[in-house]
């Protein structure tokens, strides 16, 4: 659960792990493990542990896993990009006494406490992990409200009410506390409906906005749309022939209308975004204020001439795993013509899409981002990166590389706002990336059968919708 970047597996394992915190929806950081904590300095974090936290086999959580587990989640061998940042910041991890941890840092880093508020941090077992009794490559198993109690693979993952969870008589004394979960695995968005209204399911996630409205006449059933940090986003590869000018990939930007892409290919269920996440709204900086965010066809077409590009063709690849990006491309293709850029849509399944995408074999491709709850890991980028995948020139790569790591590491909130809006700006001037529309979450439920739905206003961004939340939900009795 520590290693995984699966959307799916956070969805289930975030009910079965907790962290020293998590981030709210106003990006604050909030106590689960860890009661409180304290910064001396820019480099140092305190965190003071709570009593009396026990795993799910009952044996009680001590300082050494807390110190095994962040140490795990840096390990090189693993896959977890949180433990690459933490690692990448120089991080170290010591006890200090039985209920007390350290992390300290060789300079400051800014985003340690979102690091720390991802599920991939959650705290597990250094004892069972070291005697082979608990696989943590195969096994969700941590301190959360639910533990483990069958999985079928590819079929459903069955969960149980951790009875001796740290938060047990809170949770009882507001509400009836269900007693377990069952996360079915139901690819096809049409069966979850059905399943919904039958009553088979009490809550489903659809993939496609449109499902709302299938379920939306329906009195039995209630949907729900959440803005999220995520989006979705179109690389424009400056590496390859026309797209190394600058000019001919603002062009692009330019034609591109991102009012029409939300209500159109997304049915109303998006809003436009930059190259900072719309779900941020105290940090995006308005589109019409971007270079190459307010649709002018006109003006790419100007560009594109000046640059002696006129008549140009751009391959987009997308793929049916992710059915917007189909929608996206299709609505972008038409939207073009306008400044006589011919789009050519290439659908290839996902492992060929991803690997157009990820090694700069299409002029561009349509794909999603993770928002995270701090916009800067999306700023963060190698050199190497920015030149290699997506070929921009040394100095730009260098000069965004730099300001990339200044911003993860500027502990000071005025600071780090200033930085926000020098990145945003030159990502925006490169143009290399194309921020589109936003990428919410969607949820509907049995409001016959289940109540106290726990839905934040503002997704954190990781695709996971009731993010500590299903520890609340009621059975309707």
């Amino acid at each position: 659960m520590q290693w995984s970047g699966c959307q799916a597996t956070w969805m289930v394992s975030t009910n079965v792990g907790d962290g020293l915190v998590y981030v709210d929806e106003n990006l604050v950081a909030q106590p689960i493990v860890a009661k409180s904590w304290e910064t001396p300095d820019d480099t140092t974090w305190i965190f003071h542990l709570r009593e009396g936290v026990k795993f799910h086999n009952g044996r009680e959580m001590d300082v050494n896993d807390v110190v095994f587990s962040l140490n795990r989640l840096m390990d090189p061998e693993g896959t977890s990009y949180w433990g690459r940042k933490m690692k990448a910041a120089g991080t170290t991890v010591e006890a200090i006494s039985d209920y007390e941890v350290k992390l300290t840092t060789p300079q400051p880093y800014g985003a340690m406490m979102t690091l720390l508020g991802h599920m991939m941090a959650s705290i597990v077992p250094s004892v069972e992990s070291a005697s082979g009794e608990i696989d943590l490559e195969k096994q969700f198993f941590s301190v959360g409200p639910f533990k483990v109690a069958e999985h079928i693979e590819e079929s459903v993952w069955k969960l149980d009410a951790h009875e001796e969870y740290w938060e047990r008589e809170i949770l009882e004394k507001n509400s009836p506390r269900v007693q377990s979960l069952e996360w079915r695995i139901i690819p096809d968005n049409a069966t979850r409906v059905a399943a919904l209204r039958t009553g088979e399911v009490q809550i489903i996630f659809p993939e496609d906005p449109k499902m709302l409205d299938a379920v939306g006449k329906d009195g039995n059933i209630t949907g729900i749309q959440q803005l999220t940090t995520n989006y979705y986003h179109m690389p424009i590869i400056a590496g390859r022939d026309q797209l190394g000018d600058v000019r001919v990939r603002r062009a692009i930007m330019l034609a591109t209308d991102r009012d029409a892409l939300a209500q159109v290919a997304a049915f109303g269920y998006a809003i436009p975004t930059g190259p900072i996440s719309a779900g941020f709204k105290t940090l995006a900086t308005p589109l019409s204020d971007l270079p190459g965010y307010a649709y002018n066809p006109e003006e790419a077409k100007r560009l594109l001439e000046e640059a002696g590009a006129e008549g140009l063709e751009i391959e987009i690849n997308v793929t049916p795993y992710i059915p917007m990006t189909i929608n996206l491309a299709q609505v972008v293709k038409e939207q073009w013509k306008k400044a006589g850029i011919t789009g050519n849509v290439m659908i290839r399944e996902q492992q060929t899409w991803l690997e157009y995408l990820l090694n700069a074999k299409s002029d561009t491709s349509i794909s999603w981002w993770v928002g995270y709850t701090d916009p800067a890991f999306n700023f963060v980028r190698t050199k190497k990166e920015l030149v290699d995948r997506y070929g921009l020139e040394e100095a730009v790569a260098e000069e965004l590389a730099q300001k990339g790591n200044q911003l993860i590491m500027e502990p000071d909130p005025q600071k780090r706002m200033q930085l926000y809006r020098e990145v945003e700006r030159r990502w925006a001037e490169e143009a290399f990336t194309s921020m589109l529309i936003s990428r919410n979450n969607f949820i509907a439920y049995r409001n016959d059968l289940v109540r106290n739905i726990v839905l934040q206003e503002f997704g954190e961004g990781y695709g996971v919708p009731l993010w500590q939340g299903m520890k609340q939900v009621e059975l309707v009795q």
